[in-house]
């Protein structure tokens, strides 16, 4: 009797012990390597829910045919630097269709990061941007009081298009910002603090030639 107790009590031993081993390696996620020594185990990584992820996109459409929209800006997207505007409150006709057969509207789909504010000028889908930071653009020879030579001026150039003013006049557009610094009008689009379309914003003229 007194060997079947002691079995017994060793038996159990063994087993509390092996459990008590157990608990502390997933108290401190360390596991033993084939040499001996330990190291941190290293947990797969959590899959993103596709639903979360930039989508690849089918089409983009707009399709206001035979309506009759008020003319009313129509805000439809933000972020640092811009706020998007439609010219009329026509958002809810932007339907974006991925490959996967889903379709989403125009601010979900911005808002939910499945497409880019870029996307839409891929597929002609026409918007303003108000930017945020720019205080003023101001053209000092369209008052007339500054004399240019007439002649094109290529001032910016991009994937699509050469920038032409219609004299040259660069030296006098100046970018006014709203923390108070200024910049020519050049420096400031080759160092990309503004885009083409502020020009168009504030009112500056200019032209734009396809690059063939």
């Amino acid at each position: 009797m007194k060997k079947i107790t002691a079995l017994t009590l060793t038996f159990a031993f063994l087993l509390s012990f092996g459990g008590c081993g157990n608990d502390e390696n997933k108290e401190n996620d360390i596991s033993q390597t084939p040499d001996g020594t330990t190291d941190h185990i290293i947990e797969a990584p959590i899959e993103r829910d596709p639903t979360d992820a930039q989508k690849e996109i089918k089409s983009i459409t707009y399709n206001t045919k035979d309506l009759e929209l008020p003319e009313a800006e129509e805000p439809f997207f933000e972020d640092d630097s811009y706020i998007y505007v439609f010219a009329n409150p026509n958002s809810r006709y932007v339907l974006i269709e991925y490959t996967d057969g889903r379709t989403e509207g125009i601010e979900e789909a911005l808002n939910n990061d499945h497409i880019q504010i870029t996307d839409l000028d891929k597929y002609s889908i026409n918007y303003f941007s108000e930017p945020k930071h720019i205080e003023k653009i101001v053209d000092l020879t369209e008052s007339g009081e500054i004399g240019t030579d007439d002649a094109l001026e290529g001032f910016f150039r991009d994937d699509r298009y050469t920038y032409w003013f219609s004299s040259i006049k660069s030296e006098y557009v100046t970018v006014y910002y709203k923390d108070g610094s200024e910049q020519n009008v050049k420096v400031a689009l080759e160092d990309g603090k503004i885009k083409i379309s502020d020009l168009d914003w504030f009112g500056v003229q200019y032209h734009k030639v396809p690059i063939e």
